[in-house]
């Protein structure tokens, strides 16, 4: 259920970016980064092209907030 609309929805598609400015998900594969990066996962409102070069968030409902760990 969506807060926002208190309406069902189905994801469909999940959307990963580094939460912060300035960070990669490339992070994690370096020994000099830090051991965990924080995630916004996010929910396209519409569909997505495989064309496409650069997403632009403000097409997508914010979803969670999450964390990736290099184990």
């Amino acid at each position: 259920m969506r807060a926002k609309t208190r309406e069902e929805w189905v994801l469909r598609d999940l959307i990963v970016t580094p939460h912060f400015s300035g960070v990669s998900l490339e992070d994690l594969d370096s020994r000099v980064h830090k051991r965990f990066i924080h995630l916004r996962l996010m929910n396209p409102l519409g569909p997505l092209s495989e064309d496409m070069l650069i997403f632009d968030p403000s097409t997508a409902a914010y979803f969670a907030l999450g964390i990736a760990k290099r184990i």
